[in-house]
């Protein structure tokens, strides 16, 4: 979660002390993930998670800061990208990318 929120203000704020340790923990958590089916779901639950933690709700215009500095499809993007970013392996084609959690959800099953 916290390196999701990080990645997402990076453009607007200098990084922090700690962060190349905060990414190598966020990495492993994501690496640790036994079946790689499943990571795009975890990152999914995660976001999911700093939604509630905001007082967001899952779906909302792209365009919309979740918090200061950082914008719902900014925070999707991270989301999708951070299996090429940690260099994890998921087996979706190419390119390491959760392409499908961009896809709509419906607000009243998630799905």
């Amino acid at each position: 979660r916290h390196e999701v929120k990080r990645q997402c203000v990076a453009t607007t704020h200098p990084a922090a002390p700690g962060t190349e340790q905060l990414r190598q923990d966020c990495c492993r958590q994501l690496a640790a993930v036994d079946d790689s089916w499943c990571r795009c779901s975890a990152l999914n639950h995660m976001v999911g998670g700093i939604y509630r933690e905001l007082g967001a709700t899952d779906v909302g215009h792209p365009m919309a800061e979740v918090f200061p500095g950082c914008r719902r499809g900014d925070l999707e993007r991270r989301r999708r990208s951070l299996p090429a970013f940690c260099n994890v392996d998921i087996p979706n084609g190419t390119g390491g990318v959760c392409y499908w959690l961009g896809y709509p959800r419906t607000p009243r099953t998630g799905h």
